[in-house]
């Protein structure tokens, strides 16, 4: 992985790992009372909300309804 102005390049092979190790108030947009709700409902890491029902999250956050 490379870090240029900030970012980190992930190869797609690297990608599960890479989310297995970012928690939930790493994404862009979720501040300390959204992160406590997901985590409310055991979504802990990146990896939990890619893999979590949109209709779960939606209920509990707005960083999900749009996506």
């Amino acid at each position: 992985m490379e870090e240029a102005d900030g970012l980190t390049v992930v190869p797609p092979e690297r990608v599960e790992w890479f989310l297995q190790r970012l928690p939930v108030d790493a994404l862009w947009g979720v501040g300390p009372v959204t992160a406590s709700r997901l985590r409310s409902i055991r979504l802990e890491r990146l990896v939990d909300v890619r893999r979590a029902d949109p209709s779960c999250c939606a209920a509990r956050s707005a960083v999900m309804q749009n996506g």
